[in-house]
């Protein structure tokens, strides 16, 4: 069916009926030598066929009514999108800012793809490639995605194959009713009134401070204003003017972190005060600026095409003299500003606007427009060098829409260099060329003095310490989680598939020694207290379950053996433990159990290790194993001692315990805030940024993950199978790429489902997948629970060729890792703590979630050989719990010198399990 455009994207549709809001994006690439215009041809229809957005157009509702929507071009050819301009000589700076003010002062042709390119070379020397945008089509954030779609990672890349590239479908499916949209929108933004009610009704003061915030705050974003602040920047057109600076990246990032800032906040310190000086040089008195800022939503799994912002707008002053304080109040209003209310519902607003008539609604955007006196964005780049046709990328520029402000300020860092691109509006700056220089030197006086001046002390944020464990029995928030996400056809328990040289573990009869077994985990459950606890439940579910001590623990219910029927087989071991893996365990005993298995080939002996994850994550399975292990074939054997239990206690205390501590909860935090502001209130400001910014993330899924026919609702049966890959070739393939193993894993699971899901019944689409991530403190022990967050990555299924594939995980994975701060996550955990027992029951909506295809979870294993009783461990196989609606995990470890992957699946929904663990294994095969 066809696509109606997001809120965001639909509004800078709209306003284009007013030219002078015009929303042209033109990204400018500075190449090192031409490029072959057959081979770019290529380049960009391989581009388009990935993003096929780039080969649709829009379609406004009948008579203007509704939400306009994407329409497939069905005569799309990609020569009608390209323009070649030979030059006789090398391309000089003046040609390239003449053809980037000609492309951001036309207008783009509405009735066809909402994008062009232009390219500008000759035989010899450097050539330019400009990349022309409509706003609706993509953000800043998604056009250096898209960027990455169609550049190179390597100097000698081969064209890419079009044949790995199908055409996208062309949509056949009737037109949508406008009206049916515009009923589908007012029937959701009732039930979202409806639930408000509710939640106020439940707490009258907080929902009526919230909604009276919220109010507040959109006013502050929505409404509109007579004329902007400048009397000197006055006049709007539709004729733009260019200009590009560059700044050095390093020298920006280290004066700005000196002083606890970013190179945002320095961006914009400088920019207002040459702004500030242009007006005093005309002599026009201004005592503030009217700045507009987009603050990104896009998720790290968002698609590149459509719209993930909302602008901020705010007033900055311009009568700080000296930099560094003007740098330190920019840090200041720029994170008030990240905080408004309003932005966390801004997809909603923007809908609500779209629901009134297209006139309308574009006049309440540029009302809110109209009044910007500058726009300032800080857009990230890729990180490492890109190439066009064998062309190295040698800079890239931005000039975003100036959209009703008279100039637009935008930040490209590239390879470490800042590309600032300046585009203004000719009739509001009358001497561009004078402005630009006053905030190029601007710009430079505040790094100059942020190098040159002592910083204030700046404590950097650290996250509130986690109980320790044995101070406190109840299980935290997260650990509850887990709990409540279980039921008989999902159980939550992780786990591992080991084979021992059973030898040593067998009498003279060669009958396995389980009593010797026994008394040697027996004795090594001292090194994990909460192995001889169990869950104490709070009646009513009014508070979360507390560890206590099983009085009548019992080694011999937790440790057990099984054999195979013999003749033995290759995946025996592989099969007891999918199978052992598909019953929960018993809530009314410790939650963990080893099995022995019997009769393996070559006289080995299997361990199936079932652990609740409510107990502990991957690390700290990692770590059970090594309290549990030896690294001496022949360690001095630990002796069992006599404990005496503590008494559990009742039912009426238990929840009269949890009743107190919900009811001091909020005075122990009030207090503990409370000295925390008094004594180190930037501290409590950063770590209340990092946690709203976590919390976002964590609560807010952006996208929907593309669904297929093994995210579909689990049965009781599982299915385990294995990769072995030598650590040794996964540390030489990865080398070169500079990628991480992780990076290569997942590149391979890529390419696995790409050759996989055709025979499976499914399209080719790029698989989401969530990739846990420890948030361990250091020293924390094995019995302390789980200390674990989660990204969510885009495996790029679609992309056919290895090293390609590989570079694009490991950029994902970089953006990931400095867009999730591991900290705010774990304050996020830490706050979920504070959170009413009944509360956490809302977990089990994620039995219905749609924000990820499976999860991929990489633990680093022992290096070093491992034993157990004398006996020689020789392989482990990781085992991962299925997720709500997610048919298959991926579970990765190393140990000694091999990685090893394991594929938990239900054989329901993936019968051919095997051929994708064959195609995982071809992968390494080809590419390493």
């Amino acid at each position: 069916m066809n696509r109606p455009l997001n809120p965001t994207d639909a509004a800078l549709w709209d306003i284009e009926r007013d030219p002078t809001l015009r929303t042209t994006i033109v990204a400018v690439l500075h190449l090192t030598r031409p490029v072959n215009s057959a081979r770019l041809l290529n380049d960009l229809e391989a581009t388009t066929r990935a993003i096929p957005k780039l080969r649709q157009r829009v379609v406004d509702g009948p008579a203007g009514i509704g939400t306009p929507h994407w329409a497939v071009i069905p005569d799309f050819a990609i020569a009608d999108y390209v323009t070649f301009i030979k030059s006789a000589h090398v391309p000089s700076d003046e040609q390239i800012i003449e053809i980037s003010q000609e492309l951001a002062s036309a207008e783009i042709d509405r009735t066809g793809a909402l994008w062009s390119c232009t390219y500008l070379g000759g035989s010899r020397g450097r050539s330019v490639l400009f990349l022309r945008v409509h706003h609706s089509l993509t953000d800043g954030v998604g056009g250096i995605e898209l960027l990455d779609a169609m550049l190179d990672t390597e100097h000698k890349s081969p064209p890419r194959d079009l044949g790995e590239l199908p055409l996208p479908q062309s949509d056949t499916s009737a037109h949508p009713l406008a009206i049916a949209g515009v009923t589908q929108k007012v029937l959701k933004m009732q039930a979202d009134v409806v639930r408000s009610a509710v939640a106020a009704s439940r707490h009258p003061v907080d929902s009526g401070t919230t909604v009276w915030q919220g109010l507040q705050s959109t006013l502050r974003l929505l409404s509109p204003v007579s004329s902007a602040l400048s009397t000197l920047m006055v006049g709007r057109s539709s004729n733009r003017h260019t200009h590009v600076f560059d700044l050095e990246l390093e020298r920006m990032h280290a004066a700005a972190q000196k002083h606890g800032c970013t190179i945002n906040h320095l961006l914009f310190a400088g920019v207002i005060e040459g702004i500030t000086q242009y007006h005093s040089r005309a002599d026009h008195k201004l005592d503030a600026l009217r700045v507009l800022m987009p603050i990104s939503f896009r998720a790290n799994n968002d698609a590149t095409s459509g719209n993930q912002w909302g602008p901020v707008r705010f007033t900055a002053p311009t009568n700080i003299e000296d930099p560094i304080e003007r740098l330190r109040a920019m840090r200041t209003i720029l994170a008030r500003s990240g905080q408004e209310p309003a932005l966390e519902f801004g997809q909603s607003l923007a809908g609500a606007v779209q629901l009134l008539p297209s006139v309308l609604s574009s006049n309440i955007v540029s009302g809110m427009m109209r009044g910007v006196d500058v726009v300032i964005t800080n857009i990230p780049d890729l990180q490492e060098d890109r190439f066009l046709g064998g062309a190295r990328v040698d800079r890239v520029y931005a000039f975003a829409p100036t959209a009703g402000a008279a100039l637009n300020v935008a930040l490209v860092s590239h390879h470490g260099r800042a590309c600032v691109g300046v585009l203004s509006d000719r009739a509001a700056i009358a001497d561009p060329q004078g402005l630009q220089q006053l905030i190029i030197a601007s710009v430079n006086d505040v790094i100059s003095a942020a190098e040159k001046t002592e910083p204030t002390p700046f404590v950097e944020p650290t996250p509130p310490p986690r109980e320790k464990a044995g101070s406190s029995r109840r299980l935290s928030a997260v650990d509850t989680t887990f709990l409540e996400l279980e039921s008989p056809r999902a159980p939550m328990q992780i786990g591992a598939a080991i084979t021992l040289d059973g030898h040593g573990l067998r009498d003279d009869d060669g009958r396995l020694r389980l009593d010797l077994a026994h008394r040697h985990i027996d004795a090594r459950l001292d090194r994990v207290p909460n192995f001889r606890r169990k869950l104490g439940p709070v009646p009513l579910g009014l508070g979360r379950p507390v560890w206590m001590d099983d009085e009548q623990f019992d080694i011999t219910r937790h440790v057990k053996v099984t054999s195979v029927v013999q003749p033995a087989a290759d995946h025996d071991l592989l099969d007891v433990a999918a199978s052992l893996h598909e019953t929960p365990l018993d809530r009314n005993h410790p939650l963990w159990e080893i099995w022995f298995v019997d009769g393996l080939a070559d006289d080995d002996v299997g361990v199936v290790l079932k652990v609740h994850h409510a107990l502990v994550d991957g690390v700290g399975g990692v770590e059970l194993m090594v309290a549990l292990f030896d690294f001496q074939p022949n360690p001095v054997a630990d002796i069992p001692v006599y404990r005496r239990s503590k008494s559990a206690p009742s039912p009426t205390r238990r929840l009269a315990d949890a009743a107190v501590e919900q009811l001091v909860d909020p005075f122990r935090l009030a207090r503990s805030t409370g000295r925390k502001i008094l004594s180190s209130p930037g501290t409590v400001l950063e770590q209340a940024k990092s946690l709203a910014s976590a919390a976002t993330e964590v609560l807010r899924p952006a996208a929907v993950a593309p669904r297929s026919s093994f995210n579909t609702p689990i049965e009781r049966r599982r299915v385990l199978r294995t990769v072995y890959v030598p650590l040794e070739r996964v540390n030489a393939g990865r080398a070169p790429l500079r990628a991480t193993v992780n990076d290569v894993v997942l590149a391979a699971l890529a390419g696995a489902f790409r050759q996989w899901l055709p025979h499976h019944g499914d399209n080719i689409f790029d698989v989401h997948a969530a990739v846990p991530v420890s948030i361990r403190p250091d020293g924390a022990d094995t019995d302390s629970g789980n200390h674990v967050g989660a990204v969510l990555v885009t495996l790029p299924v679609g992309e056919p060729a290895w090293e390609r594939r590989v570079k694009l995980v490991r950029d994902r994975m970089h953006r990931l890792k400095t867009s999730h701060d591991g900290e705010g996550v774990a304050l996020v955990l830490d706050a979920l703590d504070h959170v009413p027992a009944p509360g956490l029951r809302a977990a089990r909506l994620l039995s219905i979630q749609r924000m990820a295809n499976l999860v991929v979870t990489n633990v680093t294993g022992p290096r070093q050989p491992m034993y157990f009783l004398g006996s020689e461990v020789k392989t482990i196989v990781p085992v991962v719990p299925l997720g709500p609606n997610m048919g298959i995990g991926v579970a990765v470890t190393s140990y000694r010198d091999d990685l090893t992957i394991g594929i938990f699946a239900d054989p329901d929904l993936c019968p051919d399990i095997s051929a994708f663990a064959a195609a995982l294994d071809a992968q390494f095969e080809a590419n390493l």
